[in-house]
């Protein structure tokens, strides 16, 4: 019984020695494989050269997509302001000028007063 005790002692030992070994000897052949030591050439520079021309592609859409949403806005108060004021061959100035006579409805010195 005693020498059955220090045989399973012994197993267990080689076994865990056996297992640690295997164990960094996986972790050694992760690492050289994933560092690109080992395994399928990558051609890096082409992959970085189409990534660079997708991000390029990308920030182009969405300035575009910004300019469009800008003048969107712009024309729409613009088209608005004109249509309200039913003169649409006036310069921005007189629109202005229209629009302060037309829509003022307190008087600015009342505002002034209550400045």
């Amino acid at each position: 019984s005693l020498l059955t005790a220090a045989m399973g002692i012994i197993v267990r030992g080689i076994l865990f020695r056996v297992a640690f070994g295997l164990d960094h000897t996986c972790n050694a052949v992760s690492v050289v494989v994933l560092s690109g030591l080992l395994g399928p050439r990558v051609q890096v520079d082409a992959q970085i050269l189409a990534l660079a021309s997708l991000l390029a592609n990308r920030r182009a859409r969405l300035i575009l997509q910004r300019l469009a949403e800008a003048e969107e806005t712009l024309t729409g108060k613009a088209a608005m302001l004109a249509a309200i004021l039913k003169s649409r061959s006036s310069t921005p100035a007189e629109l202005i000028a229209k629009a302060r006579n037309r829509f003022r409805c307190i008087s600015w010195d009342i505002l002034l007063q209550r400045r």
